[in-house]
């Protein structure tokens, strides 16, 4: 039976030993299955001379190492590690199962994924597999034990990436094997069918089941959509399903190959995949950063894929290279400095290392327009000439950046369970955009932030954002509880705990709500649509704003997206709705539970807002920015027993200034900074405090 993501919080390994003292990687994405070994040899030599000490190989190309069914040949790829070992380069290898070579396709076409439609997949591209048909299974470890006994005690190889950004490559599956692996992990999680009736509320539409087996997956048999429960139990099981195929993998990984780490790289948050609970069965999950000019969204992402490893360092196995592809350019080539500043960013934000996607730009084929640090034809370019004057940079400053890591005392809490619950049927509520705004208000004040799961440990901060906090169980809520008692600020809502963690809506008199802000919520609209001509009828605002009623709390500020009118139970009003039918009625809350409070905001409000909640409680709480920030200015900073780097990136075009707090050294000119700091353009200054031996 599968294993539900539930069943995992126990299971998940230490950080392998081999991970525990890396270096910090410094490489690219290599392909060389199409080149000479001369070329190798002369690729090999290029990025020793930018500081290269890690390659990723493999990742894509089931077919060059077993082209025939069951007749592994390693032999290309001993000649190239040899090659890039001569030249002081290790090896990600990647373990290429979303590719399944042409041969096996069509011996069994019956692994490719069934669709919601249900229509199979065909053959080509990448994923679209059925994750737990048994001849595919069969086939991939198979491959597994082929790699980890060719190479599990290569020094060569340093670890695994197993598989390729699960979630976007055909994560929803409706194969026979899939409908019987749903029915095995719902006998697993409810054990009786009237444990599972009764915690969806079947009786809707008068869809009770007798058995697990008259359960569907979430295919629509009419107009209307399967019950709530049913679809944000499906997304759940998809999860598991991947964690699942994951976990059995990395077991032989760790078996034949003990010495070397497994991971997993992460595209960007999405509803196919958990990657909080991907990341569980791993030593570490890593992430693929691609991001986008003026899209400061990314450092949200890059906190967020420290969080899914509880703080602890991971790896950028893809970074952007240049204009980014597929089949003709999709974005702007970036200007000089700009992919220096991004690798330099996921650095900041806690990665202990960055290789490039990709080495050489592809000559043809699916992913032609990525541009990679070479040309086609491999000469050097612009490109490559700023990534080595990075490759410098990092080994200069290695030995100490490994020991440190960002730390926070504010947790910005992103639940995908809410998030999935939230965009069931045919809603599509924006919350990663809520997230990242909330993001992006705290980084402006120069604050190092921890996005963190539900789940994680909250004592060690001060601050506790939580929007959008759609789903609440008994455990969130005591721990939400025991964080502001004891003396934490929890700021949450709209939204906030209105299903429990079956996607139901809470019946009981107090709710969570009540009991932690002392306020409910007695109504709610939607703010959408346009402002309508004028019209003796009534019409519904498509916006608001709120306006302060408490002498400490000043200003007046927009409102959108959704409204909760609120109604204090013991808690003091500080802002009420200006328009429609609940002007006047409240619209933020502020409650005192123990040591602590909690603020509860009825709706969405504007970057405004954020900046002055966050600057007057960073103030109460006593947290203090090592910088100054102006807009464009990124600061972030890592800390370690040897010392600690403060980061300034500047993503602006023209020079900005900061005032720092304390007195820094820069780290590759060796200059006393102090007081007010300049960065130029598209340029970043890394500054270190070395600690006192």
């Amino acid at each position: 039976a599968l294993i539900t993501p539930e069943a995992f919080a126990s299971q998940r390994s230490a950080a392998h030993p081999s991970w525990n003292s890396h270096p910090i990687y410094f490489g690219a994405d290599y392909y060389p299955e199409d080149y000479p070994l001369d070329q190798v040899e002369r690729d090999a030599a290029a990025m020793e001379k930018a500081g290269f000490n890690v390659v990723r190989m493999l990742d894509t190309n089931w077919a060059a190492i077993e082209p025939h069914d069951g007749q592994f040949s390693f032999s290309w790829l001993d000649h190239v590690l040899a090659i890039l070992a001569r030249h002081h380069i290790q090896a990600i290898l990647g373990v290429p199962s979303y590719v399944p070579p042409y041969w096996l396709l069509r011996a069994h076409p019956d692994i490719l994924l069934i669709n919601q439609e249900g229509v199979r997949y065909r053959p080509g591209g990448m994923g679209g597999v059925d994750l737990l048909d048994p001849v595919y299974l069969q086939y991939v470890h198979g491959m597994d034990k082929a790699l980890a006994r060719h190479y599990g005690s290569d020094p060569r190889v340093v670890g695994w990436q197993i598989d390729n950004e699960l979630g976007i490559w055909g994560s929803a599956c409706y194969n026979p094997a899939c409908l019987a692996g749903f029915h095995a992990y719902l006998r697993h999680k409810f054990g009786a069918i009237a444990e599972l009736n009764r915690r969806w509320a079947t009786v809707s539409y008068g869809h009770q089941f007798t058995s697990f087996d008259e359960v569907p997956l979430d295919w629509q048999p009419v107009a209307e959509g399967h019950q709530s429960s049913l679809e944000f139990e499906v997304k759940r099981f998809f999860t598991a399903v991947q964690v699942e195929f994951v976990h059995r993998q990395a077991e032989i990984f760790r078996r034949f190959a003990p010495g070397q780490f497994v991971t997993h790289n992460a595209p960007g948050p999405n509803l196919g995949c958990d990657y909080a609970r991907l990341a569980q069965p791993l030593d570490f999950i890593s992430f693929d950063n691609y991001p986008g000019m003026g899209n400061h969204r990314q450092a949200m992402l890059l906190d967020l894929a420290r969080g899914y490893n509880h703080g602890a360092p991971y790896l950028i196995l893809e970074e952007i290279a240049g204009a980014p592809g597929p089949y003709i350019f999709s974005g702007p080539q970036p200007p000089p400095g700009q992919l220096r500043l991004w690798a330099y960013e996921t650095i900041a934000h806690g990665a202990d290392g960055v290789l490039f996607f990709r080495w050489r730009t592809a000559r043809s084929g699916s992913e032609e327009f990525w541009q990679g640090l070479l040309d086609p034809a491999g000469e050097s370019t612009r490109r490559l000439s700023e990534i080595s004057r990075m490759g410098s940079e990092i080994r200069r400053i290695a030995p100490v950046l490994r020991s440190s890591r960002p730390t926070s005392r504010i947790g910005l809490v992103f639940s995908w369970d809410s998030w999935a619950a939230m965009n069931v049927g045919d809603a599509n509520w924006p919350y990663p955009e809520h997230i990242a705004d909330w993001h992006q208000a705290l980084a402006r004040a120069g604050l190092n932030i921890d996005v963190i799961s539900p789940s994680d440990d909250f004592s060690r901060y001060a601050l506790l954002i939580a929007p959008d906090l759609y789903l609440l169980n008994e455990n969130l809520e005591q721990r939400l509880e025991d964080f502001v008692r004891n003396g934490g600020t929890l700021v949450w809502g709209p939204r906030a705990a209105t299903k429990d963690n079956d996607n139901r809506f809470f019946l009981n008199s107090p709710g969570p709500v009540e009991r932690l802000s002392g306020t409910v919520v007695a109504e709610t609209t939607l703010l959408s649509g346009k402002t309508t001509p004028a019209s003796p009828d009534y019409v519904s605002s498509p916006n608001n704003h709120i306006s302060s009623v408490s002498p400490d709390w000043r200003g007046s500020f927009p409102a959108s997206e959704w409204a909760e009118v609120l109604q204090p139970r013991g808690a003091r009003v500080l802002f009420t709705y200006t328009d429609d039918f609940y002007a006047a009625r409240p619209a933020v809350t502020l409650n005192s539970l123990g040591r602590g409070q909690v603020f509860y905001l009825g709706s969405e409000f504007d970057a405004q807002f954020k900046s002055m909640l966050i600057e007057r409680l960073v103030r109460e709480v006593g947290i203090k920015p090592a910088a100054s920030v102006p807009a464009g200015l990124e600061v972030l900073m890592r800390q370690g027993t040897s010392g600690s780097f403060l980061f300034l990136l500047n993503f602006a075009p023209e020079p900005k200034n900061a005032d720092l707090a304390g007195t820094w050294q820069d780290a590759f000119t060796g200059e006393t900074v102090h007081g007010n700091v300049s960065v130029p353009g598209l340029d970043v200054r890394i500054l270190e405090s070395r600690a006192s031996p």
